[in-house]
């Protein structure tokens, strides 16, 4: 919400925040919410792709690297949650 994130940035620069999971063990139909709500927030779009991706992809650069090798062996990559997909 606008006043969870006003209260957020308060404590912390936008720029060190990101967004995690317990993936697999966290249902999927959990996590789609709380990714909706984030664009309920105060946070600009660019603010959003680096909470949600850029800041944890720029912390473990392993793990761009293998969703890049997924991506490149034909395996789907699930865009919208940053996760390979069983599809």
């Amino acid at each position: 919400t606008p006043g969870q994130s006003a209260l957020l940035c308060g404590m912390a620069d936008p720029k060190r925040l990101l967004m995690g999971f317990d993936f697999p063990f966290m249902d999927v139909s959990t996590i789609r919410p709380v990714i909706a709500g984030l664009h309920l927030s105060d946070f600009c779009r660019s603010q959003i792709d680096a909470i949600r991706a850029r800041t944890a992809l720029a912390l473990f650069p392993q793990v761009l690297g293998r969703l890049r090798s997924v991506d490149k062996a034909g395996g789907r990559l699930d865009t919208e949650n940053n996760f390979p997909s069983g599809g």
